[in-house]
Formats: structure tokens, C-alpha cells, sequence
């Protein structure tokens, strides 16, 4: 009995993921073995941004400890092979962590969009996916909805809070941008930092977002600086060369 408990207990933390990228692809033949999808271009047009908003949600959703189930990765497929706005949880199996959604789509209808119109196309075409998905699940349709709402208000410079320390003294907290300005693809570090006397934000460039979980371990406060080290791992010091390490602050 013991045993089954257990047993039951490892399947369920191993089906309980938190969604971590949400990507696009596209394809005009069915998604099934011999055809499988590629990168978006030969027949939709991606724009500079289009890449970057499924990471956006997909990161601020995470942020929210979003439950996505067997997969921590949703590829969406635009195809020409269904009917226009047709949705189709695909069963292809490529990867436990991989759910494919096809989405029927007219190239020429979606091409011919300016950069701005496909931008706005392509972050409500994620929604409607992820609450289909999920439509049956009222906690997931909360956070989805929350999200969905955050994007709306602030767009690509929407911040994920990664890290927070805090004292009954003082407040740090750590989030980031994805590439909050079109004329660069640098990500961004945002520090806020509130004590009784002070409430200051500092920010720093980052050449991809995810370097900011290596670089940023812990939280320090010493002399009226906040630093913060790096974790102590092969990863990290790969990335942590592109850097001056540990990140400092001046907190006046």
C-alpha cells in the first residue's frame, strides 16, 4: 500500500510542470511523422517581436507558478492544412515536455498585416490557444486571464519578478524585460530596492534573459550596496563572462 502511495505521489509531481516557453512554428502539410514543422518565414512572416512574445507570456506565467500539466513547452504550428481559425491539440508525440497546437491560417491573410497588426495578431492567437487548452481548469483560466491583462497594460516591457529578499528594514526585488525596445535585442535586469527613506529602481542589460538565473544567487546588502552574486555553476560561470560580476548597486 505503502508502495502504490508512493508511486502515485512521483506521477503526480512528475505531471505537475510550470510552463517555461511558449514557441511558433508553421507547416503545410499535416503535423503528423515524416512532415514535422519549421521555423516560421517560408510561408508566415514572423516580425522582430514575434519570437519574443510567446516568451513573455510564457515567463510571466511561470513567474505565477502556472501548472501547465505533462509538457513545460507549447509549439504552435500555423498551417495551412485546417480551416481558417481552426484549433487542433495535435497528438504528436515528440517529447513529453512538447504539446503541439496547430492553427489554420491563410498566409496571405496574415502576411499581409503590418508589423504592429501581427504583433497584436499573434499575442491574442496565444491566448485563445492557451485557454483552449485549459479550458476546463478555472485556476489556470485565472492566471491566463491575469496574464493576459498585464500584457495588454504594459506590452513588451512587461516585468517578470524573479527574486525578492526582504527584512523588516528593507525590500529588494530582481525582475527583467524581454527586449523592451524594438531597436534592441538586449533583455533587461530591473533592481527596486525600498527602505523607510529610500525607493530607488536600477536596471541593467542583459544579453538574454536567461542569463539573469545565473547570474543573480543571492542578495546582499553591505556598506550601502546591494550585490548579487552569481550561482557557483559551470553554467554560470559560462555566462557570467559576458559580465562584470557580482552586479553592485549603489543604494544612495
Amino acid at each position: 500500500m505503502l508502495w502504490a502511495v508512493i508511486k502515485k505521489e512521483k506521477k503526480t509531481r512528475m505531471t505537475n510542470r510550470i510552463l517555461r516557453d511558449i514557441r511558433f512554428y508553421e507547416s503545410n502539410s499535416p503535423n503528423v511523422e515524416g512532415h514535422y514543422p519549421g521555423e516560421l518565414g517560408s510561408y508566415f512572416k514572423p516580425t522582430t517581436d514575434t519570437k519574443y512574445i510567446g516568451q513573455r507570456i510564457a515567463r510571466k506565467l511561470n513567474e505565477l507558478s502556472f501548472i501547465s500539466g505533462t509538457f513545460d513547452h507549447i509549439y504552435i504550428n500555423l498551417t495551412t492544412v485546417l480551416d481558417k481559425n481552426e484549433i487542433l491539440i495535435s497528438k504528436r508525440f515528440v517529447d513529453k515536455r512538447i504539446q503541439y497546437v496547430d492553427y489554420g491560417l491563410e498566409p496571405s491573410e496574415f502576411n499581409s498585416l503590418n508589423e504592429a497588426e501581427r504583433d497584436k495578431f499573434t499575442t491574442e492567437l496565444v491566448f485563445k490557444i492557451l485557454k483552449r487548452l485549459y479550458e476546463t481548469e478555472i485556476s489556470c483560466l485565472q492566471f491566463i486571464d491575469k496574464t493576459k491583462h498585464l500584457i495588454e497594460t504594459f506590452g513588451d516591457k512587461v516585468v517578470i519578478e524573479y527574486k525578492t529578499k526582504e527584512t523588516k528594514d528593507y525590500k529588494v526585488g530582481i525582475g527583467y524585460q524581454i527586449r523592451p525596445e524594438r531597436n534592441s535585442d538586449l533583455s533587461r535586469m530591473i533592481l527596486h530596492y525600498i527602505d523607510k527613506n529610500i525607493d530607488v529602481k536600477c536596471d541593467v542589460d542583459l544579453y538574454h534573459y536567461e542569463d539573469i538565473y545565473s547570474m543573480v544567487d543571492t542578495i546582499k546588502i553591505s556598506d550601502n550596496q546591494i550585490i548579487l552574486r552569481p550561482k557557483k555553476t559551470f553554467e554560470a560561470e559560462i555566462v557570467a563572462k559576458h559580465y562584470e560580476k557580482p552586479f553592485v548597486f549603489n543604494i544612495k
